[in-house]
């Protein structure tokens, strides 16, 4: 592993840094009581 690939994030971190945040943030809203969101989860 190169310092270079450790400098800048690849597609492949950045998707999966996408996806845990999407992951926890629908998370936190169907616990929250916002039942609004459960179909764009479905989606993911």
């Amino acid at each position: 592993m190169t310092l270079e690939f450790l400098k800048k994030p690849t597609l492949i971190e950045w998707t999966h840094t996408i996806y845990a945040y999407n992951a926890s943030l629908s998370y936190l809203l169907r616990n929250g009581s916002a039942p609004v969101m459960s179909m764009e989860d479905n989606r993911l």
